[in-house]
């Protein structure tokens, strides 16, 4: 849908430097704009950059230099951005409430007003959906799932029995939630499955990505957050605990029994060891590995593999650099040896 500048730079209350019947057509990143698309630069480190582009027009902010194409100035141009992507969205084709004849539903199952359940879906026995929630084709809802209103299951998700989602849930393809945790236990004709009887509890709010596996607590529950947002390709245990409004990058894996508090960020291929307590407002960056409790509003980097004796000796060793570093400049300022280089000075 065709939008002028004059109309854009109305609706962000910006100041438009350049022609307003200037017609945008949709919106792109700056180097993968085309004619009559509209840009953003959210940083004066991007200036050089604006010469490569094509966009028909930029949203910038307010101390941007002047251009050669028309300049929307806002406060906060990446803001401005993304507050124009639902007007320009393509309208989207609403599905028809109600069950498809070729879903598979038991007598038993309860489906609220307004729920649309796809071709080649299934729902177990006494699952009940909640009014407006979207079940994509090939989804498999077990027996006792309970879903909250206005969620969106997408094909092929696997919901195992008694899993409960809060509302305005979206998971996306492919991903399994209450499937057995990962336990076992030596025994006399080997390792011997531990049975898992727990459920999931997934609060409001949540999304999971594509591809991910939620597993059941093997007593009492497994527990995602209100509003947590959970990547591609997440591994999270038994009896795992995650806070509300955590963010989780995908690869992440957490194992089992750990607790998350509120606020984490997980970059991705983060992880952890079981039974370890994440406190609230933690940032654990790409790669690393938690293996003590952290506490709130820790940063945490690196991980460490190889023989255990050698890495411990190493972590110690490095624990003691500081001071070791503190001690070999007084023995440099004593002998006269010149900080900057380690040279001995001249005379």
């Amino acid at each position: 849908m065709a939008r002028n500048l004059g109309d854009i730079a109305r609706r962000l209350n910006g100041q438009l430097d350049g022609d307003p019947t200037v017609e945008i057509h949709g919106l792109a990143g700056l180097f993968d704009a085309r004619a009559g698309d509209l840009s953003f630069v959210g940083e004066l480190r991007y200036v050089p950059y604006v010469a490569r582009s094509r966009a028909s027009a930029l949203i910038v902010g307010l101390d941007f230099p002047t251009a050669s194409i028309p300049l929307v100035r806002v406060a906060k141009p990446a803001l401005a951005f993304e507050s124009l992507v639902d007007w320009f969205r393509p309208e989207r084709t609403t599905p028809i409430a109600g069950i498809s004849p070729q879903a598979s539903v038991a007598a038993s199952a309860v489906i609220a007003d307004g729920a649309v359940v796809h071709a080649h879906a299934s729902i177990g026995e006494h699952a009940h959906l909640g009014a407006s929630t979207i079940v994509h084709a090939g989804v498999r809802i077990g027996a006792h799932v309970r879903v909250g209103r206005d969620c969106v299951l997408h094909a092929n998700v696997v919901l195992q029995d008694h899993v409960r989602l809060g509302d305005r849930v979206v998971v996306h393809s492919g991903t399994v939630v209450g499937c057995d945790g990962f336990g076992y236990r030596p025994g006399k004709a080997g390792l011997e499955k531990l049975e898992h009887i727990g459920a999931v509890e997934i609060g409001d709010d949540v999304e999971i990505g594509a591809c991910v596996t939620i597993d059941r607590a093997r007593f009492g529950r497994t527990t995602i957050g209100r509003g947590t947002k959970i990547d591609n390709l997440v591994q999270i245990a038994h009896n795992v605990q995650i806070g509300e409004h955590c963010v989780i990058a995908a690869q992440t894996g957490i194992s089992g029994s750990t607790t998350i508090g509120d606020g984490c960020v997980f970059g991705g291929q983060a992880a952890t060891a079981g039974h370890v307590r994440i406190g609230r407002r933690v940032t654990a960056a790409a790669r690393a590995g938690l293996t003590k409790d952290v506490q709130d509003g820790a940063v945490m980097f690196g991980i460490y593999a190889g023989p255990v004796h050698e890495k411990r000796r190493e972590e110690a060793a490095l624990r003691k650099l500081p001071e070791l570093l503190k001690r070999v400049r007084e023995l440099e300022k004593k002998l006269g040896i010149a900080d900057s280089g380690g040279v001995a000075e001249d005379g």
